[in-house]
């Protein structure tokens, strides 16, 4: 009898589709007709296996119409039982625990060994056989540092070693990391490294990553040679030797402190590459004293810090620094080490708080100059900066220690700007300078009957008249930066012949000018202007009147 087995089953779980009818039989196979084993169907036929690492091999015996037969596979001529480990040379095979009872026989489990090489095994059923490939891969390159024992300090030399291994992080052959690892540095700066895994720490202090990469290819059935690739990084991290130096970490001059004022000084160790010193077994101690007790005050300080996330501390010292008058003072001392006494020394210069007195003027257009008075604005070796809104002021065109003359900002919006002196790192009081899109000074009309307004903030209109044969009617203004002007002239009196002329202020020489034509359509001039004083004319060449609209534009605010 043949019972309905599903025709051309795949290689996973079959279908048993009479299993009602053998219900009873402690053999649920033994009273099916399979026929005889005519094929046998693997899945995979080649592997690359990591080391250590396993993959299901599913085989199945079947017979003429593609129906498992349900005969045992064997593999190398052995019938597997269950905990069971055949060594194929490199791999072992061993029957898959999770298969299940009616299940046809020929699940496997195929797990790669430790020597990276290639090799085949056989399954056969009823006289069938198929080979099955194998190429043994490792898992990763664990890297660890083989000496020094760690700390590694700035000058020292040391080997990296590297270990190829497998997914159960036992090592895989053939592999020598003098011969298969192609070594890099990230930080040649810090750490060189050869062709072996020696390193040199080279000078700097800090972290570099010695790298080991293997490359090799892989001979199978699957098609070419596959390339696989592992890479292992050792993160070095690399501190200061042993200090040979001392010194403030601001050098031989601290600047400046104000009288009644305490600042903290940082006061490090050295070692012959320039690293500060971070191991607390070589600083010992510190001593300080100042030359002259009228000006400042020293007193020493000591600190051990934990390094956050190691297990490392590191040791630092400072020195405390009270201004008490006005003048200079020499702070020095020794730092007390394992390797000796190392001294140190750094000048203080004791400065009053910078104060203003005024700011003329309060109100001006851009790069326009400012002239700040007051006291302590600046010393010998101490220039007063001076800041708008925080930002440091530029051109600055003067400086004592009682007057600052500087250019207002440009190129920014207007307004309301915080001007502060800045002396070392005191500042002074606060004052308040406002920013006007442009300012015009003293425009004038003193020959006509147009207004006279004193400051004027472009672009601005004057209305004016002009008598006939009026020469001379003018507007003396004064420009705080170079300026494009755009003027344009218009009247009432289509007879009238104006002319836009622009003078220097001495009346010496023409700038700019527009022969105008009669008429009450507008006329244009346009000049660039240096900063300075100028007499903006307009001229009547006829015995017409005329009330004219004069308008100034700039293309530069």
């Amino acid at each position: 009898m043949r019972v309905g087995f599903v025709r051309k089953a795949g290689l996973g779980a079959m279908v048993f589709a009479a299993a009602a009818l053998i219900a009873c039989n402690d053999d649920p196979l033994s009273s099916v007709d399979t026929g005889a084993t005519t094929n046998l169907f693997v899945n995979p036929d080649a592997m690359i296996l990591p080391s250590g690492g396993s993959q299901r091999l599913e085989s199945r015996a079947v017979n003429a119409v593609n129906e498992p037969t349900f005969e045992e596979v064997l593999v190398n001529s052995t019938l597997l039982e269950a905990d069971v480990e055949l060594n194929v040379g490199c791999a072992t095979v061993a029957l898959d625990p999770a298969r299940t009872p009616i299940q046809p026989p020929g699940l496997f489990i195929v797990t790669g060994g430790a020597l990276l090489t290639d090799c085949e095994f056989v399954l056969s059923a009823g006289g069938v056989e198929k080979t099955v490939s194998v190429s043994t891969a490792p898992g990763s390159i664990d890297m660890s540092l083989a000496a020094p024992e760690p700390p590694v300090r700035a000058g020292e030399i040391g080997l990296v070693g590297a270990v190829l291994v497998g997914e159960d992080g036992e090592p895989v052959s053939p592999f020598d990391q003098e011969t298969d690892c192609t070594w890099t540095s990230s930080d040649e700066e810090i750490a060189t490294v050869d062709s072996t895994g020696a390193f040199a720490s080279v000078g700097p202090a800090g972290p570099a990553v010695i790298t080991c990469t293997w490359e090799s290819e892989f001979p199978s059935s699957v098609g070419d040679p596959q390339s696989i690739t592992r890479e292992g990084n050792y993160d070095l991290t690399v501190i200061a030797n042993v200090p040979v130096s001392a010194g403030f970490a601001l050098g031989t001059d601290l600047g400046v402190v104000a009288p009644d004022s305490l600042t903290r000084y940082t006061v490090s160790v050295y070692d012959v590459f320039g690293n500060v010193n971070t191991l607390p077994e070589e600083v010992l101690g510190i001593t300080a004293s100042s030359d002259n007790l009228a000006v400042a005050t020293a007193e020493p300080i000591e600190i051990l810090e934990e390094i956050e996330g190691t297990d490392l501390q590191f040791f630092t010292t400072f020195v405390d620094v009270t201004g008490i008058s006005i003048g200079s003072a020499t702070i020095s001392g020794q730092v007390q080490t394992s390797e000796g006494n190392l001294p140190y020394s750094a000048i203080v210069t004791v400065l009053p708080f910078p104060s203003i007195e005024s700011i003329e003027p309060t109100i001006g257009g851009p790069g326009a100059e400012i002239t700040i008075t007051g006291t302590g604005l600046g010393a010998p070796g101490f220039p007063g900066t001076v800041y708008f809104n925080g930002i440091q002021a530029s051109p600055l065109v003067s400086a004592t220690a009682t007057e600052i003359v500087v250019g207002a900002p440009t190129f920014t919006e207007p307004g309301d700007f915080e001007v502060q002196v800045v002396v070392g790192p005191l500042p002074s009081e606060i004052f308040t300078f406002t920013l006007d899109e442009f300012f015009v000074e003293g425009a004038t009309e003193p020959n006509g009957s147009g207004a006279t307004a004193p400051s004027l903030t472009l672009p601005f209109e004057i209305v004016g008249t002009v008598d006939p044969g009026d020469l001379d009617d003018y507007f003396r203004l004064t420009l705080d930066r170079e300026l494009d002007v755009d003027i344009a002239l218009s009247w009432d009196n289509a007879n009238a012949d104006l002319d836009i002329l622009i003078r220097n202020a001495d009346d010496s020489a023409y700038v700019c000018s527009f022969d105008g034509a009669t008429g009450a359509n507008p006329e244009h001039a346009t000049c660039t202007l240096d900063a300075g004083e100028y007499l903006f004319i307009v001229n009547n060449y006829n015995e017409e009147a005329a009330v004219y609209e004069y308008d100034i534009e700039v293309s530069n605010p």
